[in-house]
């Protein structure tokens, strides 16, 4: 069993115990060559608290993929209210995803379980998720609705409840994080220059819509990557370092 973890990073005053970075370093690899000096990824450099949501667990075969909208996972219940009626600035997050055992979480080799993107949510006490008709946007937002649904009649779209609304038109009911990340996400940087932020409005849930392909080859107990059984239609070379399934390669099943 799988479960995603998100640790977000909230601004607050300065901390006797800053949080440490739970992926380790990140680096920039376009930094801006005319800065005074090297921008800092270190979450513990800044005036952040965090807390730390977990999906409930993720079961797969292999060779399957996973592509659904879980179900909300309640946000901690003291940052529900100490920050009830009132705004939560996001000023970064990082994600893994692990096996939680008596010895503490231990990350899920991206072999196993590979990464395709994912979609995330904080969502407001006005905030809710609905399935909307790709046929209903708007033509200045048909193409993103498209983009959105992947080819489905219907995507997700977070809209504002009235009930508990945020009183203020700059600060939303609910956020939206996704960079994209494939299989790079653990070691992607997520974090926001300072003075910029994601604000939400008294936060009560988090969901996610994680896409991701069951790449563990049962077969092998050995160490390391070895293919399993592909598809006819993978290009993959022989002794390929990835998954020719990474590809999504379309078969007759």
């Amino acid at each position: 069993m799988l479960l995603l973890a998100l640790c977000a990073m909230a601004a607050a005053g300065v901390l006797a115990n800053a949080p440490m970075n739970m992926n380790g370093e990140y680096l920039i690899a376009n930094p801006n060559p005319s800065a005074g000096g090297a921008y800092s990824t270190s979450f513990s450099a800044r005036t952040a608290e965090y807390f730390d949501v977990y999906t409930a667990s993720i079961e797969t075969v292999y060779a399957e993929v996973f592509w659904t909208m879980m179900q909300p996972v309640p946000l901690p219940a003291d940052i529900v209210s100490r920050f009830a009626n009132k705004t939560i600035a996001v000023i970064g997050y990082e994600v893994d995803q692990v096996y939680r055992t008596p010895e503490g979480d231990q990350p899920v080799p991206i072999y196993w379980a590979y990464n395709h993107h994912y979609v995330a949510y904080i969502l407001g006490k006005g905030a809710s998720l609905e399935r909307a008709a790709v046929s209903s946007a708007s033509p200045e937002h048909l193409n993103a609705a498209m983009a959105m649904s992947h080819g489905s009649d219907s995507y997700w779209q977070m809209t504002s409840a009235g009930n508990g609304a945020s009183p203020y038109p700059d600060v939303p009911d609910g956020q939206f994080f996704s960079e994209g990340n494939g299989g790079e996400f653990r070691k992607s940087y997520h974090g926001y220059p300072a003075g910029f932020a994601q604000l939400i409005y008294s936060p009560e849930s988090f969901r996610i819509q994680p896409m991701q392909i069951d790449t563990h080859n049962r077969d092998y107990n050995g160490t390391g990557f070895k293919p399993g059984l592909l598809p006819k239609e993978s290009a993959a070379p022989a002794n390929a370092s990835y998954s020719g399934l990474l590809e999504c390669p379309c078969t007759t099943r």
